[in-house]
């Protein structure tokens, strides 16, 4: 599991420019199936809930996975959110965060 955590915060720094921590060592766990590219792919995601530490969002123009970084009010950021998947691990986080 530390592998995945470090996977984590290391794709966060590289696609966002934000060094993060792991604030919650357990992840939600979704399973996925991405049709967008042939043949579909089926794969298994973990999503980590994650501070802050330092850093500055950064794009990169050659990235195609991020195409913006920000924050936003979590309500707008559900609406903003286009995979499925993703949206499930926010909602869950948001449950386990309210108790």
């Amino acid at each position: 599991m530390e592998r995945r955590r470090s996977a984590g915060c290391f794709v966060t720094r590289e696609e966002t420019g934000y060094s993060v921590e792991i604030a919650n060592p357990d992840p939600i766990t979704v399973e996925a199936i991405r049709e967008d590219h042939p043949p579909p792919l089926h794969h298994t995601i973990h999503f980590f809930a994650a501070r802050v530490v330092e850093g500055r969002p950064r794009q990169d123009p050659r990235d195609d996975v991020v195409s913006r970084s920000g924050w936003l009010p979590i309500d707008r950021a559900l609406e903003e959110i286009e995979r499925p998947e993703e949206k499930e691990a926010v909602r869950h986080f948001l449950q386990v965060a309210s108790g």
